[in-house]
């Protein structure tokens, strides 16, 4: 160990790692310890402008050679070239539910398609992988033709035989190009979707007037992604523009599975939990005649926040 110190400390003093030029007393300790051998192990050491040392230290096991950054204190220590540090460890699985069972899907193409879009997983909305086995039931061949377009812009065509297609990377396009004869039908099973991030929709503002008792539309959120679950968090605002005041306000929610969410100026917050689409509507459970001088030119504002997700469809 004394070696490797002098050794060392030649380098510490400015040199390159070699050995000739300096000379320290080998009598007082054996060779051949785990320390020593380190000093076998470098090839350069150079001394940086604050002071501590570059050491590339030679690969073991035919690994390549790398690189340490050292103080002089380390190199006096003899403690330069050890095993590097084990790689880290890969990143942990998707959490519980990251992992999703898709739903068996059939595509019938209707004719004279040109590079149309049938369906897209993920929409940016969820980040992951999809693993699927696809066939075309039909004409397929040269006439009609379907192909997947991954989150990289790769493309992968979907024959007549079945072929499983593992973990293309998220957003995954499924598009389509048919002549006017017969039809083909693109059919997917075993739809496996790991979820590596969901990321979530943004909270909207929707506004707008009542049309006597009519229904209206206000806005359709989550037409992409039918049947996923959603949560989320509603508070409406009903304006005194009428001469009952704002009692006749209305706004629903009609979700995927025709469950109604209803705000009044006596209910004007809610918490729910609905399936998409989801549906907004403006229906005045009344019709009263308008004021002069009217509280705001909108009849209503509706927040929708802290928009969550379920899992992909």
């Amino acid at each position: 160990m004394t070696a490797a110190r002098s050794f060392l400390a030649c380098s510490a003093l400015g040199f390159l790692t070699v050995v000739a030029g300096c000379s320290a007393d080998t009598t007082s300790e054996p060779t051949g310890t785990t320390e020593s051998m380190a000093v076998t192990d470098v090839v350069s050491m150079t001394r940086r402008s604050d002071g501590r040392f570059d050491v590339v230290c030679r690969g073991q096991n035919g690994s390549p050679n790398y690189t340490q950054v050292v103080t002089e204190a380390e190199v006096l220590a003899n403690k330069v070239c050890n095993v590097p540090p084990p790689p880290p460890p890969p990143p942990p699985p998707p959490a519980n539910g990251g992992n999703v069972v898709g739903q068996d899907r059939d595509f019938a193409m209707s004719h004279n398609l040109n590079n149309a879009e049938l369906e897209q997983w993920g929409r940016g909305l969820w980040e992951g992988f999809i693993s699927v086995e696809g066939w075309l039931d039909g004409e397929g061949g040269s006439y009609d033709t379907a192909w997947f377009v991954d989150a990289t812009g790769a493309t992968y065509a979907i024959g007549k035989d079945k072929i499983a297609f593992a973990r293309l990377p998220l957003p995954v396009k499924l598009v389509a190009k048919t002549d006017g004869s017969n039809e083909t039908t693109v059919r997917l099973r075993q739809v496996r979707l790991e979820v590596t991030r969901t990321n979530p929709i943004l909270a909207q503002s929707l506004t707008g007037r009542f049309d006597a008792a009519n229904n209206t539309v206000v806005r359709t959120i989550g037409a992409d992604i039918p049947g996923v679950r959603m949560s989320l968090s509603g508070t409406a605002r009903f304006y005194q523009n009428f001469t009952n005041g704002n009692a006749c306000g209305r706004l629903t929610i009609r979700d995927g599975a025709n469950q109604i969410i209803s705000f009044t100026p006596s209910s004007a917050s809610q918490s729910m939990s609905l399936t998409a689409p989801l549906t907004v509507n403006s229906n005045a459970s009344c019709v009263s005649s308008r004021i002069a001088s009217p509280e705001s030119q909108k009849d209503f504002d509706l927040a929708l926040s802290n928009i969550v997700l379920g899992d992909p469809r």
